[in-house]
């Protein structure tokens, strides 16, 4: 069972860890809660009692066997974590046993114990719940990433961010808030709009009753010709071909991370996959880019940059400037019923997986 591609030959003793396994492809029920030989902290590691872990729609897609990222099955997969650290290895000076800690890891989160590399931690600011620091990593990072390394996002631009009241939407819409005069459209089901709105979004639209192409070339249509689009677009849905037609020209960045649509066996989603070439690029004059975490943590310097990102993310969270969303707390025995909330898309923020009910933050309900 692969735990984590950093620990690959680590030594186990007989205590044991829980964690959650997917045994084979398939619906909820392939989820199973199974007990692990517990491993042995090597040098330049940290092991960590987990408290709290997310959940993405990469474990999802691992679920049903469309991740092919995912680990040879069973697998125990997971990317992101909260917890203490109760060992420390040979030459690890970062960090102390008994510090609070948020973790990045390749795969193996959804586990009650992680080995990692010590610069795979960051401190917990002291006010920040477990369930809260498991909610940052994935989706901070990813928005983060998007908006500020890749599509440079400015002063006065506009942005469209699609499932804006998910994970990433979230995180989006909070930093976007940080820039000066950013416009932001979201799409989400009508029953979210007042809170992505609060959070920060100026133009919520219910992709259940509108094509959102159409709705912001209404809410544009005083617009300058070739300003009555977006700028930039965040795209999980896997809906290039239809975003693409709406990015501004000279300016327009749509960002790809995701093709959510497929969960649901979306095969409208399929044809509006959309293939670029250079020369139609270069002809629109459009910019398309792809995100993936989870291809960030080789080489060495990609992890390290990961880590900047972290530590800018979790001084914006002291400073205020943006919150952790924590949308429902599953306990590893109910992990089946953690990703059908997540599939039919009731999580307004993040889905979180604590190993026990006494690990639960308690404000928390089932």
């Amino acid at each position: 069972m692969n735990n984590s591609i950093f620990n690959r030959s680590v030594v186990y003793t007989t205590k044991k860890m829980k964690q959650i396994v997917i045994t084979k492809n398939g619906s909820y029920d392939v989820l199973k809660v199974k007990e692990s030989a517990d491993p042995v902290t090597g040098e330049g590691q940290i092991k960590i009692q987990v408290k709290a872990a997310g959940l993405n729609f990469a474990e999802i897609m691992a679920r049903q066997g469309l991740y092919p990222d995912a680990p040879p099955l069973p697998c125990v997969v997971g990317y992101e974590a909260a917890g203490i650290v109760t060992e420390v290895g040979q030459g690890v000076d970062s960090v102390k046993v008994g510090d609070r800690v948020i973790a990045l890891s390749k795969f193996g989160a959804h586990s009650d114990t992680m080995i990692i590399p010590h610069y795979m931690a960051v401190p917990m600011p002291e006010h920040m719940s477990f369930a809260e620091g498991a909610s940052i990593p994935v989706n901070f990072i990813t928005a983060y990433h998007m908006l500020f390394k890749v599509a440079r996002v400015q002063p006065g631009d506009s942005v469209l961010i699609h499932m804006a009241a998910g994970g990433v939407g979230v995180a989006a819409i909070q930093l976007c808030k940080t820039i000066k005069n950013v416009t932001v459209y979201g799409t989400a089901s009508a029953s979210k709009h007042d809170f992505i709105r609060e959070l920060g979004c100026h133009h919520p639209i219910d992709y259940n009753t509108k094509d959102y192409v159409k709705e912001i070339y209404e809410i544009n249509k005083d617009l300058p010709e070739g300003r009555r689009g977006i700028d930039i677009i965040l795209d999980p849905l896997g809906d290039s071909k239809k975003s693409y037609s709406l990015l501004n020209p000279a300016v327009g960045r749509l960002v790809t991370f995701g093709a959510s649509n497929f969960l649901s066996g979306s095969t409208r989603s399929i044809f509006n996959i959309a293939s670029f070439s250079p020369l139609s690029l270069m002809s629109d004059n459009k910019m398309v880019a792809g995100v993936n975490i989870g291809h960030m943590f080789q080489p060495e310097s990609l992890l390290h940059m990961l880590q900047e990102e972290m530590k800018d993310i979790m001084q914006l969270w002291v400073d205020g400037k943006v919150k952790a969303i924590v949308s429902k707390e599953f306990t590893f025995d109910d992990a089946g019923e953690a990703h059908r909330y997540m599939e039919e898309r009731k999580n307004i923020g993040k889905i979180i997986l604590v190993p026990t009910t006494a690990d639960l933050t308690p404000t928390s309900s089932q």
